[in-house]
């Protein structure tokens, strides 16, 4: 279960998420990072709405873990943390 702070939302599993809006998002587990790009959602009025965030574009681990791959099971572990971070966060969420 993940809690909130700010733009920040941790879980009892070590997993740490934190929002750039309109940047990046953070992924981090004990010492393994990932910076994924994402962008700003707005609505009809151009009111923020949340984030997507292009995981598809996540092939490996920051260094120096770099020559690290990411297979399905962690995207989908990474998938699923980021569903529940950003709920913790308020925020909405596509994945792309």
């Amino acid at each position: 279960m993940f809690t909130a702070k700010g733009s920040v939302a941790t879980n009892e599993h070590g997993v740490v998420i934190r929002v750039t809006p309109r940047d990046w998002v953070e992924y981090r587990i004990d010492d393994h990072v990932l910076h994924i790009p994402c962008e700003g959602t707005v609505d009809e009025t151009g009111y923020p709405t949340g984030e997507t965030v292009y995981l598809s574009l996540v092939k490996s681990w920051e260094d120096p873990y770099g020559n690290e791959s990411i297979d399905q099971q962690a995207l989908n572990k990474i998938k699923s943390d980021l569903i529940e971070a950003f709920g913790a966060l308020k925020f909405g969420l596509q994945l792309a």
